[in-house]
């Protein structure tokens, strides 16, 4: 029902297909907009209602690696990189960028959560690492180094 509102939301594999994993479709976890929401989301919950925390998962953050073909994730690599996301989607250095934007998201959510009240419990438990990231782009070892 949100894709269907939103459809510039949509994640997309390098066929331009809504991305569907695991039985799921995905929203583009690259985009900035869906990275708004999804925090204004858990920012709403943090401060109206009486939580102990927020704990991300192997969904959250997360994207398929067979995902960030949509149009305003290839123009972004592309302003960087001068050339398109290559076709392989676990090609080293596109998998490394993708997990990088998704561990800046992690950490202003785990800023912003903590603006809120820092004696809030901010956890994670994703998937088991290697797998994670070049699965579903979950840099753990950073995260643990950025603490």
């Amino acid at each position: 029902m949100l894709l269907a509102k939103k459809p510039e939301w949509i994640a997309r594999d390098i066929q331009g297909n809504l991305l569907k994993k695991n039985g799921f479709e995905w929203m583009n976890a690259l985009d900035p907009d869906v990275q708004e929401f999804m925090s204004n989301l858990i920012l709403e919950v943090v401060q109206n209602y009486d939580v102990d925390g927020i704990q991300g998962d192997d969904r959250l953050p997360a994207f398929p690696c067979e995902g960030g073909y949509d149009r305003g994730t290839v123009e972004r690599y592309h302003r960087q990189f001068g050339t398109n996301p290559p076709a392989n989607s676990k090609d080293k250095q596109w998998l490394q960028w993708r997990a990088d934007i998704l561990t800046q998201f992690w950490e202003r959510l785990y800023h912003q959560v903590k603006a809120v009240n820092p004696n809030l419990i901010v956890s994670i438990s994703p998937n088991i690492h290697d797998w994670a990231y070049t699965e579903y782009l979950q840099d753990s070892p950073t995260w643990l180094k950025q603490g």
